[in-house]
């Protein structure tokens, strides 16, 4: 009789606590907090915090991890959802959380989704090119030279000329799109011994001294090349390795 009427009371208390329990709004999330490294205490967090999140691949596990950690660390805990699991790995939204509430060793996440909107996007880019094109074709008269710099494929001695090889404007204008302007103006230039024989490798000049370059071409002036670096008699594959710089000086 007593134990029935212990078991009574009992339920109705956890039916009690279990109402008290306010359901999770749309978008909130919750997990155990369990860390891997024993240095992350549940002090450090508080409400409005954001962790990192990584989705496990062929699963719908999210899993948790505190800021300033990499490769792996700081692994704080995880939850499983395939409703989260496909809005963010679908790439059609921008979404931020951050932590709601905080209740024994639960951490709550409330999360925000933002459409992505993929066509504003595009026309940004295309006026970002636009923008690009417009500037380059603009008439430059350089007032002073500019700086190049190279590095060297191995050679068995250093040519007694070099003259800098470079594509055409319209040719820069055909191939360039969105975010990779530095790359086409850098594979756009190189270095030529007397015999029209490729002798750069990797052309390291600055993004500002290629887009001068390139302006000036257009503008009707020819450059030519004056070596910076000092070329050492004996030529090693340690020094084909190295960065030649070379001054660029324009005349009509």
């Amino acid at each position: 009789m007593l134990l029935g009427f212990i078991v009574v009371l009992f339920l109705i208390y956890y039916l009690f606590n279990k109402k008290k329990e306010s359901p999770l709004q749309e978008n909130e999330y919750s997990f155990f907090f369990n860390p891997s490294n024993d240095e992350i205490t549940l002090n450090q967090i508080k409400e409005g915090d954001s962790f990192s999140l990584w989705l496990k691949p062929d699963s719908y596990l999210i899993y948790i991890y505190f800021p300033g950690y990499y490769f792996g660390q700081g692994y704080i805990g995880r939850f499983k959802s395939e409703k989260l699991y496909r809005q963010i790995s679908s790439g059609m939204y921008n979404y931020e959380h951050k932590v709601v509430k905080i209740k024994d060793r639960r951490i709550y996440l409330l999360l925000d989704f933002k459409k992505i909107d993929f066509e504003s996007i595009r026309l940004q880019q295309l006026n970002s090119v636009n923008n690009f094109k417009e500037k380059i074709k603009k008439k430059y008269s350089p007032q002073k030279s500019t700086t190049f710099s190279f590095t060297i494929i191995e050679l068995n001695k250093f040519p007694k000329k070099i003259v800098i090889g470079h594509v055409s404007i319209d040719t820069i204008l055909e191939q360039i799109s969105f975010g990779n302007y530095y790359t086409t103006m850098t594979n756009g230039v190189w270095l030529e011994d007397e015999l029209g024989r490729l002798i750069s490798n990797t052309n390291k000049t600055p993004y500002e001294n290629l887009f001068k370059f390139f302006r000036a071409v257009n503008s009707g002036y020819h450059p030519e090349l004056k070596i910076i670096s000092k070329v050492p008699v004996n030529l090693s594959k340690k020094f084909s390795q190295s960065v030649i710089e070379w001054e660029v000086i324009f005349t009509k």
